[in-house]
C-alpha cells in the first residue's frame, strides 16, 4: 500500500469534497488529506495539474517516533541522490511553539551532514519559515531538488517528499491572458470552475454542459481535463468569447485533450432536447450572481436582487431538469451575501429544488445547514455558494 498527502488549498472544505470525487476516502490531518491506495500514482503531475483546490501531493515516506530519526531518515533519502550538490527545503506542521527551533536545527543539521559525506547542499527554506508552494515550483524542487513535509501526529511524526506541486503560472495564464475577458461581469476563478467539474464527474470523462457559459471558463477547465463540452448563453457577445477561449486554449495547452461539440445561443430557461446535438451527462454552471456591488446592500435591494437570481436560477433549473437523465450530476454556484456579521442566503432555495424534482448530495462537514459549500474572498460582498444535485424522477 502507498500512503500519499494532499495540502489543501485557501478553501480546505471544496479541496476535501474535489478529493473525495477524484481519489477516493481519506483522512485530514490538519491542512492535509491523507489517502493510502494500493497503486502508485503513475502521473503525479497530470493528477495535480488536474486538482484545482490541492497546493501539492507528497508521497509517505517513513512513520517515526522521533525527530531524530526523522532527521535520519531525511539524511538517508537526501543522501541517495546522485548529484554532486542537494537543494532541499523541509516544511514542518502541527509543531506548535517548537516550529521555529526545529526547523531552523533539522534545517542546519541536514545541510552540515550533507556537506560531511561530501555532498554540496543547500536549502531553499527563508529564516524559521515553511517553504512557500510558489519558492517549490520555481525552484523545480519536485525535478532537481527535495521537498521535504513533516507532520507531528501526538507522539509520532510523518515523512513525506513532493511529488508535484500546482502550476500557479498556468492558473494565471488561463484566467488573465484569453482573448475574451470580461470582468465587469464577474467572472468565475478557473481553480472553482475545475473543482466544481471534478465533484461533478469524479474520475469519469463525460459531456459537460454549462448554460450560463460566459467567456467559457467552466468549459475551458473541462476541456483541459478531456471532457466533451457544450456551452449556451442568452448573450450573443458570452457565445462568442467562449468560441474565442475555446479555441485559444485548445491551441495554448497541448493537455486541452477533449471535444467542443456546440456552443450555441440561447435562453437557458427555455432550453429543450432539439437544442442539442447530443445528450450532456454533466451540468455545471455558476448562473447569475446580480448586480455589481461596491458597497453591502439594504434589505429591500437585498431582497430584489435574490427575486431578480431567482427567476433565471430556477427557470434554468426546470429546463435542465426536463432534458437530462435520471441521477444525472448537476453542480451549481449561486449567489450569498456576505455581511460583516451574517451571511445571507436565497430563501427557500432547498424546497424550491425539491419541487423541481432535485436532490441535493450533502457535502461532508458542509458550511450551511443546506449541505453547500461557501466560496468567497474576504474583500467581497458577494460570495457563491455551491451544491451538488442529482436528478430524480
Amino acid at each position: 500500500m502507498h500512503k500519499y498527502l494532499f495540502l489543501l488549498g485557501r478553501q480546505p472544505k471544496l479541496s476535501i469534497a474535489e478529493l473525495k470525487a477524484v481519489v477516493g476516502e481519506g483522512k485530514v490531518i490538519g491542512e492535509f488529506y491523507m489517502i493510502e491506495i494500493k497503486n502508485e500514482i503513475d502521473d503525479p503531475i497530470k493528477l495535480q495539474n488536474m486538482l484545482g483546490g490541492t497546493i501539492k501531493i507528497a508521497k509517505i515516506i517513513s512513520q517515526k517516533s522521533s525527530l531524530i530519526d526523522i532527521e535520519n531518515k531525511c539524511m538517508s533519502y537526501l543522501g541517495n541522490h546522485d548529484d554532486a550538490k542537494v537543494i532541499f527545503s523541509v516544511s514542518l506542521y502541527n509543531f506548535a511553539h517548537s516550529f521555529k527551533k526545529d526547523l531552523n536545527n533539522l534545517l542546519k543539521n541536514i545541510k552540515r551532514r550533507l556537506k560531511a559525506n561530501g555532498k554540496g547542499a543547500r536549502f531553499v527554506n527563508k529564516p524559521f519559515e515553511n517553504v512557500r508552494s510558489v519558492t517549490i515550483y520555481e525552484e523545480r524542487l519536485c525535478q532537481k531538488g527535495t521537498d521535504m513535509t513533516i507532520i507531528k501526529l501526538g507522539r509520532e511524526f510523518v515523512l513525506a517528499y513532493s511529488l508535484a506541486v500546482q502550476n500557479f503560472k498556468q492558473y494565471s495564464i488561463r484566467d488573465y491572458d484569453r482573448p475574451a475577458r470580461d470582468a465587469k461581469s464577474g467572472m468565475l476563478p478557473p481553480k472553482l470552475a475545475q473543482i466544481m467539474t471534478n465533484i461533478a464527474c469524479g474520475n469519469n470523462l463525460s459531456v459537460v454542459y454549462d448554460p450560463f457559459c460566459g467567456s467559457g471558463t467552466v468549459l475551458m477547465e473541462a476541456l483541459l481535463q478531456g471532457h466533451q463540452v457544450m456551452g449556451s448563453d442568452i448573450s450573443e457577445k458570452a457565445v462568442n468569447d467562449t468560441k474565442k477561449n475555446l479555441d485559444w486554449i485548445e491551441n495554448k495547452f497541448s493537455s486541452a485533450s477533449g471535444q467542443v461539440i456546440n456552443i450555441f445561443q440561447h435562453d437557458a430557461t427555455t432550453l429543450q432536447k432539439s437544442d442539442f446535438l447530443i445528450m450532456p451527462k454533466v451540468v455545471v454552471f455558476e448562473g447569475y450572481l446580480g448586480p455589481s456591488l461596491s458597497k453591502f446592500p439594504p434589505a429591500n435591494e437585498r431582497k430584489k436582487n435574490f427575486k431578480d437570481v431567482s427567476e433565471v436560477l430556477f427557470g434554468a433549473l426546470k429546463a435542465v431538469n426536463e432534458i437530462l437523465d435520471a441521477y444525472a450530476d448537476i453542480v451549481i454556484a449561486i449567489p450569498f451575501y456576505k455581511g460583516r456579521d451574517k451571511k445571507y442566503f436565497l430563501a427557500n432555495f432547498v424546497e424550491l429544488l425539491k419541487n423541481l424534482n432535485y436532490k441535493i448530495i450533502n457535502f461532508d462537514n458542509s458550511d450551511t445547514s443546506r449541505g453547500s459549500l461557501l466560496y468567497y474572498r474576504e474583500n467581497q460582498i458577494v460570495g457563491r455558494e455551491i451544491f451538488h444535485l442529482k436528478t430524480t424522477f
